[in-house]
């Protein structure tokens, strides 16, 4: 496109008419005019042509990004056109546009004029996820045989020979030695339990309770492989969980095992002593006719174990499962009462809290006594959710921290629900741009990313405000008109994001991570990797 010339206008460069603006986008939209026309046209039409807005927002560089207008963009960029301005329609700037409707050349010339990636739009997103989606490759593959594991060890429970505390990734020398390639762990405060590919499981930490299966108290400093039932056969074990009191294991016929500390009837053995010592079959779920079994969730005070249609609940009552606090102890296993065809995708847990997520993307939350119906952010399927704080009636700590879900999106973005103020806050990540994240965990405040290439992450979250010339961007009256219809918007937060600073772990992985609680407040998290 040539410079323009000048030309006499019924108005200025300061002019504030929409019509001209409808007037401009309009014609940016009609593929029947050439390039050379248009921008004639465009230029004729308002002293203010290169920024000037319609009703909804968008400038003739919104709409050249849209279209595919690349000479006509390229010519309003050299004629000052603001390039990071946002649409009162979504929030939108040229580069969501542009990525959106596939107008690859024109979002590389927007970059190359200095458009902006940290921009977000109504659905706090950023410009590059409007082309994110899921995957079709996987990247798994075969690594060397190696556990890592690093954190508080007073209580053996790292399972690396000694109780010293590591703070660097240690390889867990029984299993290379042996040449035993694990495919689960479950990491304790106190012990630990691996399974490896044949389905053998192996036990270490403080044995006090029962909660090792290995028939009697002891501890171990070093993996022991445990003989869990003879009724095994050719089953063979497909899910692991240990909290500080107990251990429960899940076959592939869904047989689930327990052992360890049962005070509070948290095993849902039949006639279990207060400390039993050996792995023994959870009967009751058998008999209620507990079938297709996903997995088993071992709290510190209860168990979970649950299929894609329904979820079961024994232990203490802390107003955890949507059943009334009248019955304080559920000894055997309960059913959690779910609505009509319920079809479960996964559930999660901690101490205080039940979540249960639906195929529906709807997300249904047990939590003091009360059950509450959370839609996902922006209605986005999710991969994953952790469960932290939560306070407990019975606690005898007077521990009261707040409820916070930590979700993780199937394009990759996380969000932490907070109790307090019911909404989402959008994390992101600093200094470290990740591109795909295969799994996400949070404890004490402290966060461990695994990403799908393979990197391992750490990092603390920290509440940040959003600077104060984005939040006037967004409160300008025309945009109420559009967003106000739509009450899920209101449920993320605008004036508050989530900084996570990164720092990768010098090792590679392509297996699950594993996050324990901690022992005491002293001491720190547990951390394990395959």
């Amino acid at each position: 496109m040539s410079t323009a010339k000048a030309q006499e206008y019924d108005c200025t460069a300061k002019c504030t008419c929409r019509q001209h603006g409808n007037s401009t986008t309009a014609a940016l939209t009609k593929r029947s005019i050439d390039n050379q026309n248009l921008g004639a046209f465009i230029f004729k039409t308002c002293g203010k042509f290169a920024n000037i807005i319609d009703d909804l927002g968008r400038s003739a560089v919104h709409m050249s990004a849209s279209v595919a207008r690349y000479e006509i963009l390229e010519w309003l960029l050299n004629h000052g056109a603001y390039i990071n301005g946002l649409d009162y329609e979504s929030g939108s700037s040229p580069l969501h546009r542009a990525l959106y409707y596939g107008s690859i050349d024109c979002a590389v010339l927007l970059l190359r004029y200095g458009a902006s990636l940290e921009l977000l739009d109504e659905d706090t997103r950023f410009p590059l996820q409007a082309i994110c989606r899921k995957c079709d490759e996987d990247f798994t593959t075969e690594s060397q045989n190696d556990v890592l594991v690093w954190g508080s060890n007073k209580n053996y429970n790292l399972g690396i020979g000694n109780e010293q505390n590591t703070n660097a990734p240690q390889a867990v020398d029984f299993f290379r030695k042996s040449n035993i390639w694990i495919e689960q762990v479950a990491l304790g405060a106190y012990h630990s339990l691996f399974c490896d590919k044949k389905g053998h499981l192996y036990a270490v930490g403080h044995g006090k309770g029962g909660r090792l299966g290995i028939g009697v108290e002891n501890s171990l400093p070093a993996p022991k492989r445990v003989k869990v039932s003879s009724k095994l056969n050719d089953d063979s074990i497909m899910c692991i969980s240990v909290s500080r009191q107990h251990s429960l294991l899940l076959t592939r016929r869904s047989l689930v095992f327990a052992c360890g500390i049962n005070t509070d009837h948290q095993l849902g053995v039949r006639d279990a002593p207060e400390n039993l010592t050996q792995f023994r079959e959870v009967v009751a779920l058998r008999d209620n006719g507990a079938i297709d079994l996903l997995h088993v969730i071992a709290c510190d005070q209860h168990s979970i174990a649950y299929s894609t249609k329904c979820v079961y609940v024994w232990g203490a009552n802390q107003g955890q499962f949507g059943i009334s606090r009248t019955t304080v102890i559920i000894m055997a296993p309960t059913l959690i009462k779910l609505p009509a065809r319920t079809s479960i995708r996964f559930v999660e847990a901690n101490n205080a809290a039940t979540v249960i997520y639906t195929e529906e993307k709807m997300i249904t939350l047990f939590y003091g006594d009360k059950i509450r119906y959370i839609k996902t952010p922006n209605y986005e399927d999710l991969k994953s959710i952790a469960v932290i704080g939560g306070h407990l009636k019975s606690s005898t700590k007077g521990s009261a921290a707040a409820l916070k879900l930590l979700m993780l999106t199937e394009t990759n973005v996380v969000f932490l629900w907070y109790e307090n103020t019911q909404q989402f806050y959008r994390c992101n990540f600093s200094p470290i741009r990740l591109p795909e994240i295969k799994k996400i965990l949070y404890k004490c405040n402290q966060v461990l990313i695994l990403s799908l290439d393979g990197c391992v992450y750490r990092g603390k979250c920290n509440q940040i405000a959003v600077p104060a010339v984005m939040l006037e961007e967004k409160s300008k009256p025309n945009m109420d008109i559009w967003h106000n219809n739509d009450q899920n918007r209101t449920e993320i937060s605008r004036e508050h994001v989530i900084r996570i600073e990164l720092q990768r772990f010098p090792i590679l992985i392509v297996l699950p991570i594993s996050f324990a609680t901690r022992a005491s407040p002293r001491s720190p998290c547990c951390k394990s990797l395959l």
